[in-house]
């Protein structure tokens, strides 16, 4: 028995806000932003000045997105270079499993994760879901058949032929 093919729909990730991140200071920098990438498809946040509990409340969508998939949403969050360096700096990622995601008319479920940088140590942590919606299959309509042309009236068909065949035929109807 083979499993069903992937269904293709659309992604809604809501990027709610993060708390608690750490490295600006050691960084220097607390600037921050979110970079989403799911395969090779990556979306960015606004860049929240000044802060290690940003608040972004935005919504991103990425289209044709198969269900269930293997591939993951990452969310990356990123120090903003100063005016100096000019380098974003990752704080950390988080990857949510899509057994996080809802899916369908299920009710949307908000996540807090924990980010961990490269060397898997406590960041901070983000607030977020994921959703995902089958597109709608396009609705056939049935071909419209066209009525077939008809004849004219048999006078006009009877007016086109010549009388002496007319005759005819009208004689060997008799």
């Amino acid at each position: 028995m083979q499993a069903e093919p992937p269904q293709l729909g659309k992604l809604e990730i809501k990027l709610y806000q993060a708390r608690d991140l750490k490295g600006p200071d050691v960084l220097g920098k607390k600037d921050c932003y979110v970079v989403l990438t799911y395969g090779k498809k990556r979306v960015s946040s606004s860049v929240k000045e000044g802060t290690t509990e940003p608040v972004w409340n935005e919504e991103f969508e990425i289209d044709n997105v198969p269900y269930p998939t293997k591939t993951k949403v990452a969310i990356t969050v990123v120090y903003k270079g100063d005016e100096k360096d000019r380098i974003d700096r990752v704080l950390g990622v988080v990857a949510p499993s899509v057994r996080l995601w809802t899916t369908g008319t299920n009710p949307r479920k908000d996540q807090w994760l924990d980010i961990g940088d490269m060397h898997a140590y406590y960041m901070g942590k983000v607030q977020f879901h994921i959703h995902w919606t089958k597109h709608e299959s396009p609705k056939l309509e049935p071909p419209k058949l066209e009525s077939p042309k008809l004849k004219p009236p048999y006078s006009q068909v009877f007016k086109s032929i010549d009388p002496v065949l007319l005759g005819v035929h009208a004689g060997l109807l008799l």
